[in-house]
């Protein structure tokens, strides 16, 4: 698919816990995937327009944290 987004999940969890969490779609499960602490996850999605100007360059680095997740940067080629 020419519309998709590369996209890295690290888990920031202050005091050493771990992230688990599950990557799906429709028609496509990555299953769960558990990310000790500073650990990544990386994968491509699929825009359905649904954030139009987010991650311009097709590439999202997300950090999660206590408060919730962090959209950190979108680096330019």
């Amino acid at each position: 698919m020419g519309n998709t987004k590369n996209t890295t999940v690290t888990n920031s969890l202050e005091g050493g816990s771990d992230l688990t969490l599950h990557c799906k779609s429709g028609d496509n499960d990555l299953g769960v995937q558990v990310l000790h602490p500073n650990a990544s996850f990386e994968f491509d999605i699929f825009d359905a327009d649904r954030d139009p100007g987010r991650c311009p360059d097709k590439i999202c680095i997300w950090a999660i944290k206590e408060d919730g997740p962090c959209l950190l940067s979108s680096p330019k080629k």
